[in-house]
């Protein structure tokens, strides 16, 4: 395929490096806990400069909406006192318009994951699709075209619920009955 522009985007860099030598513990970003508290307890990260420390190890979410979903969480955490901190559940999720399809990906999906195409079809563009673990646990959920019904699968997906439960319950409805799942 001919171009005149190429544009490719690989990430983001967080720009910590101002807090090496501050005694707030920096590794590709502010290493924080699950209440998004930095090493130094005065400090709490937000946004893509924070790696949360999940069941996975330490991870950056690199989308602003993270920023906005966790901001109001982490001002409550702010005004407590560290002993008093809850723990924030931070999902990663991203979305990008092509053209008239919105695509959206919520929680951690991967290679290994086994995939079950559960309402609509890939080839309408209109379709929804979960991710499950080795445990078949939902580890994730995408689709195009269906914004709400991936809404409706993200407590599932922080509660790590099996995928049968949340099959039972199909929260979903792209168009009006869910299919039977297909791998």
């Amino acid at each position: 395929m001919d171009a005149d522009l190429v544009l490719v985007a690989i990430g983001s860099v967080p720009n910590a490096e101002w807090l090496v030598g501050s005694g707030v513990a920096v590794d590709d970003g502010v290493l924080t806990d699950e209440t998004m508290t930095a090493s130094d307890p005065r400090v709490l990260a937000i946004g893509d400069v924070a790696r949360v420390r999940s069941a996975a190890g330490h991870r950056r979410l690199e989308h602003w909406d993270n920023a906005v979903a966790l901001a109001g969480p982490v001002a409550r955490n702010l005004l407590r006192e560290p002993a008093d901190r809850e723990p924030i559940a931070a999902v990663p999720y991203f979305w990008t318009d092509q053209y008239d399809v919105k695509v959206q990906v919520l929680g951690s999906v991967g290679a290994a994951d086994t995939v079950l195409v559960v309402d609509g079809d890939p080839e309408s563009g209109s379709w929804l699709a979960l991710h499950t673990d080795a445990d078949d646990r939902l580890v994730g959920v995408s689709g195009a075209g269906s914004p709400a019904a991936i809404n409706r699968c993200r407590a599932a997906l922080i509660d790590g619920r099996p995928v049968a439960e949340l099959l039972a319950a199909a929260p979903w409805t792209l168009t009006g009955s869910a299919g039977a799942p297909r791998s």
